[in-house]
């Protein structure tokens, strides 16, 4: 795990049409990496539980979730945020840059071991359809918790 690896992942964010081999490489250089594991801090980032809450309403077309076990890691070195939630029986696995402003969350049924695995790419954007400030999560990475 390297700038080069991150440099890497911000460029597929933007660019890879197939969000498998996005979500794919950053299992393969992350999400699999216990050096990146180690690094990360337990954080607390309500507008991400937003995101997330927001995605899967939408694509479970009800309008309470409830989703437990959250897991919010940021990693200040890479400018990057990851976790997992379980949601109505799946488990989501998400990521976000904070230098591009995207990140991407897998879904997938973990009482179904035959059933498709959803992917999502994470665009942060005001109510109005506008992006949000760059500044969003700042208070994230100077080391504040929400």
């Amino acid at each position: 795990m390297t700038y080069h690896h991150v440099a890497q992942l911000e460029h597929l964010l933007m660019h890879e049409a197939s969000f498998e081999k996005t979500y794919c490489y950053f299992m393969d250089h992350f999400g699999e990496n216990p050096a990146f594991i180690d690094v990360g801090q337990k954080t607390s980032v309500p507008n991400i539980i937003t995101m997330l809450g927001e995605i899967t309403r939408q694509f479970f077309q009800k309008e309470a979730i409830v989703m437990t076990d959250l897991l919010v890691i940021k990693v200040d070195q890479f400018n990057l945020l990851h976790g997992f939630v379980h949601v109505e029986g799946h488990l989501m696995i998400f990521f976000y840059c904070k230098k591009v402003n995207r990140g991407m969350a897998c879904l997938q049924n973990m009482l179904s071991l035959t059933s498709k695995t959803h992917f999502f790419r994470i665009t942060p954007q005001s109510a109005d359809g506008k992006p949000l400030p760059s500044e969003l999560f700042e208070d994230i990475f100077a080391g504040t918790e929400n």
